[in-house]
């Protein structure tokens, strides 16, 4: 296929754009001979040959004539019959487009900044919208290079980022700190005004990088020795970092302490109306230094806050709300505050209702405003569930993903008819309803488990059914706790679950109820059991006709029975072929490279994702044969990933290398660093 390049000048410039011109085929039914085509093609080149010895002067000044290059009838029949194809070209917002997805990876956003003066402009205000989040990436790099410091990493680089904040402060701002008796030195005015860009407010981090700022990066500084007696640099410096933003989406107080609620009391600044109500995300956990009340002069705050967000934040789509249950948290405010949004999807959340039965019910009641909307719920250190929340729950249209984080023991009874508990049983795990029927669940008797499960089954099948896609579980400390969660799941809509210290009642309601449905399974075995029967139980799942598992994750710890390496080699030879995702965590297990590599030969389904979680790996070389090996007989896996911990991650890099080189395939590598890695990466289950 022949190409030409002819240039077509504008009339307001002479800079010219580059087109292609391509000989194509002509229509099935061309209406005109085919030679027409070709000539006038060669006559727009010819054109353009004289064109291109003409005189700048002439061009000026036949530059009406030289439009005529193409015709209006002329150009209808190149566009019909495709002759003429202009080459794309990536405008500006295309670019910023891509750059929006690549707006949480620090080091590519690095390696765009210097390209150009259009792709700085574009990554500034990535980079500085969400800049404390941002740092968090590189906290551990000091760690991974062998370098201690007497300070916080973190608070340093947040630190540096106030300082760029101050950098843009004007003069009239600076001398208001001049006046106190504050001597901030004078630094370069930066090309961009750097708060403007902040999306992302975390109440937390800014106080303390602030406080951090002017006690040990700024020197000669007079603290606490201001001409105002009201004067705080803290509050001055963040009201102008909070006024300068445009408009917030994000409203962070994790772990937030008395000082800085006071110092940074959002409901006295100015223009909080403006500056908050296109607010999206709001996070707000609060654990008193006094755990049996809130300080007289918080609480205020606090309320304060919440009447602010239920007056201007009604957009908000995710909240997360930890107090601590045995304070006093002003829940009628928090009540009034969730009522007030208009389309909430996220709610997280631990049960700091639950020394205010009176109110409890308004928070559910609140809750239910958005049945029609919620799609993830999360519930933090649950210690029974009540008639309110399970309706709650069931009542849910649109719920993708149901997680709770662990379960508390009960060692004391609420008179309640919403809350039953049985006050001879501390480790058991109750709930109630409205008929004061008890349905206790002990985990120390196997026959009362079941037969409480029957009577909870009874009691609640035709009342309550949760409609959910994911379910996960952590902290499961009573296993078999959870059954009567479990056989109020709808088995219609379940098909991922996550439970940890499972048991082997639990893979039997799974393999019962769910596995017809369930497409993931990530699963952790109980350390109290027979590992032996355990394996039994998942080998019976996994033969059933109706087992449709795509994705399959197992963490196993060190455990007592001497055949347990033997289990696992039964369990995977059992996996069915339609299994693509494996999600392996038994590296203390395998200490050494020869029992791993039983193990993975033990594999018989068509994988296309593994991954690999371990603590060490042993010898490099030993380890990139065998990995060498296990992926010459598997020629369908497309990824491996190496969740690891951030101590050895040099030590897989060259084991990489050494894959990638052997294999010579296209095939991706990577690892997943992480300090507390319980099973897999929930992006991926999820």
């Amino acid at each position: 296929m022949k190409s030409y390049t002819i240039y077509i000048y504008n009339k307001s410039s002479l800079k010219h754009r580059r087109c292609r011109l391509q000989k194509y085929s002509p229509p099935s039914f061309p209406t005109k001979p085919l030679h027409h085509y070709y000539h006038n093609m060669h006559r727009r080149i010819t054109l353009y040959k004289k064109y291109q010895n003409e005189s700048s002067k002439q061009r000026q000044q036949n530059i009406s004539s030289h439009k005529r290059i193409f015709s209006t009838s002329e150009k209808n029949s190149l566009y019909q019959h495709s002759h003429i194809k202009f080459s794309p070209s990536l405008t500006p917002d295309c670019f910023a487009e891509i750059l929006v997805h690549l707006q949480d990876d620090k080091s590519t956003l690095y390696n765009c900044l210097l390209l150009n003066r259009l792709c700085c402009r574009l990554v500034i205000p990535l980079l500085w919208k969400r800049p404390f989040d941002l740092i968090q990436q590189s906290s551990s790099s000091f760690f991974e290079r062998g370098e201690t410091s007497t300070f916080n990493s973190l608070e340093r680089n947040a630190a540096l980022i106030i300082k760029t904040f101050i950098s843009c402060l004007p003069p009239s701002e600076l001398k208001k700190y001049s006046d106190e008796g504050m001597i901030i030195p004078r630094m370069i005015r930066p090309l961009f005004d750097y708060p403007t860009y902040l999306k992302s407010f975390d109440i937390t981090l800014i106080y303390s990088s602030i406080e951090y700022y002017f006690t040990n990066l700024l020197k000669n500084t007079r603290l606490m020795h201001y001409k105002s007696p009201s004067f705080n640099p803290t509050t001055y410096l963040a009201q102008w970092i909070f006024n300068k933003s445009n408009a917030l989406h994000s409203l962070n107080y994790h772990y937030i302490s008395e000082d800085a609620l006071k110092s940074i009391d959002l409901s006295t600044f100015k223009n909080t109306e403006l500056k908050l109500q296109r607010l999206n995300n709001f996070n707000f956990i609060y654990i008193p230094q006094r755990t049996f009340t809130f300080n007289n002069d918080i609480k205020p705050i606090i309320s304060n806050l919440f009447l602010t967000l239920s007056k201007t934040s009604t957009n908000i789509h995710q909240v997360e709300l930890i107090l601590h249950k045995n304070s006093n948290p002003p829940i009628q405010q928090i009540c009034n505050f969730l009522s007030s949004l208009r389309y909430l999807i996220t709610f997280k959340s631990n049960e700091f209702w639950l020394n205010n039965n009176s109110n409890s019910l308004d928070l559910f009641f609140s809750l239910s405003k958005h049945l029609n909307t919620l799609e993830y719920l999360e519930f933090s250190d649950l210690s029974h569930f009540s008639r309110p929340l399970l309706e709650l729950l069931s009542n849910c249209k649109k719920l993708k993903v149901l997680e709770f984080k662990g379960f508390e023991k009960l060692y004391h009874s609420i008179s309640n008819d919403d809350y039953l508990f049985n006050e001879d049983c501390n480790n058991c795990y109750s709930i109630g309803n409205s008929n004061n029927n008890i349905i206790n669940i002990n985990n120390n008797n196997s026959n009362n488990s079941s037969k409480s499960s029957d009577t909870f089954n009874s009691i609640y099948s035709s009342s309550y059914e949760i409609f959910v896609e994911n379910l996960i579980i952590h902290r499961n400390h009573h296993a078999n706790s959870i059954i009567p969660l479990l056989k109020i799941i709808s088995p219609f809509t379940l098909k991922k679950l996550y439970i940890e210290n499972t048991t082997p009642e639990i893979i039997n309601i799974i393999s019962s109820q769910f596995i017809s449905n369930l497409t993931h399974l990530s699963i952790r075995p109980s350390n109290n059991v027979s590992f032996s029967t355990f394996a039994n139980c998942l080998k019976k799942l996994f033969k059933r006709k109706d087992c449709n598992l795509l994705s399959f994750s197992l963490k196993v710890s060190k455990h007592h029975d001497v055949n347990i390496l033997d289990d696992l080699r039964s369990i995977f030879g059992s996996l069915q072929k339609r299994v693509t995702h494996l999600t392996l965590d038994i590296g203390g297990l395998c200490e050494e490279n020869n029992s791993l590599q039983k193990v993975l030969k033990s594999i018989k389904c068509n994988l296309k994702y593994l991954d690999l979680i371990y603590e060490d790996v042993g010898k490099d070389n030993e380890y990139v044969d065998l990995m060498n090996n296990f992926l010459k007989k598997n020629n369908d896996i497309k990824r491996i990933r190496f969740i690891i911990n951030e101590v050895i991650a040099s030590n897989v890099k060259n084991i990489i290398r050494g894959v990638k080189m052997k294999t010579k395939r296209n095939l991706e590598i990577s690892i997943v660093k992480t300090s507390n890695q319980l099973l897999s990466d929930w992006s991926e289950l999820l």
